[in-house]
């Protein structure tokens, strides 16, 4: 190297080539050599001063990444986007009364159903879907929060109107978890009768009593826990209309009695005979899957049957 002797550099290339030639094999000292060089002569081509004789040293000026740029990252959240429709994911979808009232029907008039399980999950999804509630907010109510049979004079002419009520305790949107509502029960219309809580319930607690023998007290759960209830990999198998996955049947469902039934069962349970009934997809043609929100999710989409509230409401 062209260095002066008294250089600092000039002495340190000599420390660091008797260090090397001590460490360092023939060939790697080889490879070392030549790649300075080359790296030496790039500095010279490029008009740097050559590493060699001269220390150089130049901040880095940033540039930033120009695939990070926006106009970049748009392009590949396009074609990320474009590719995932290909095979459209289940999502959440609310239950309409279109949809409750195929699952009503379907658990009426298909024989893979016991009675047991056919008044059970019709008196579930139709309270739910009424009263705006969470699958929870249902399943764990108890048959003193349930009324039924009571009379009132019509305002119009003297005859009794039949209603019931049903009270909701620590709902998931009040801030005092001993608060509770209570909200009636009516007859509607024919256009609406999947929704007619009133009437599930009373044939539910009515075979419970005559058909089952159970003789209810106020601290019973109204929707105890279903036994002998089939589950799959409903998310993943894809069935014909009207076939439940693996050929299960309903037919044997029994009642645990003073033990709730979970939310997520109850969810998976709701999903295989939805799509058993023909209900996999919403109006865009994505697949759905229900939640335990759907009957919630439901009124705030549709406004579809409205309960009326007793203390202190509408």
């Amino acid at each position: 190297m062209d260095l002066p002797t008294t250089s600092r550099l000039y002495q340190a290339a000599i420390a660091a080539a008797r260090f090397a030639d001590q460490r360092l094999e023939s060939r790697t000292r080889s490879d070392y050599s030549s790649s300075l060089r080359r790296f030496s002569s790039f500095c010279k081509s490029e008009g740097y001063p050559d590493p060699l004789k001269e220390r150089f040293v130049e901040l880095p000026v940033p540039r930033g990444n120009p695939a990070r740029s926006a106009a970049i990252t748009q392009i590949l959240a396009g074609l990320s986007k474009s590719k995932k429709r290909e095979r459209t994911p289940k999502r959440a979808s609310p239950m309409s009364l279109l949809m409750l009232t195929k699952i009503i029907t379907f658990l009426e008039s298909n024989s893979m159903f016991n009675d047991t399980m056919r008044l059970w999950f019709s008196a579930v999804c139709s309270l739910s879907f009424y009263g705006m509630c969470r699958i929870n907010e249902v399943l764990l109510m108890k048959k003193g929060d349930i009324q039924l049979g009571l009379k009132r004079k019509s305002r119009v002419d003297d005859s009794n109107i039949e209603f019931g009520c049903f009270t909701i305790r620590d709902r998931k949107t009040d801030h005092d978890p001993l608060a509770s509502r209570t909200y009636s029960l009516h007859h509607l219309s024919n256009e609406e009768r999947a929704a007619e809580a009133l009437t599930f319930l009373d044939r539910w607690f009515t075979y419970a009593r005559k058909k089952l023998h159970h003789t209810w007290r106020d601290s019973d759960y109204a929707f105890p826990s279903l036994t002998k209830v089939p589950r799959g990999a409903s998310k993943k198998r894809r069935r014909k209309t009207g076939v439940l996955a693996g050929g299960y049947s309903f037919a044997t469902v029994g009642i645990k009695w003073g033990s709730p039934m979970s939310d997520s069962n109850f969810t998976q349970v709701l999903n295989i005979i939805a799509e058993a009934a023909g209900i996999s997809r919403n109006l865009l043609g994505d697949e759905i899957w229900l939640t335990s929100t759907v009957s919630v999710e439901a009124v705030h989409s549709t406004g579809s049957c409205l309960p009326l509230k007793i203390d202190g409401g509408h």
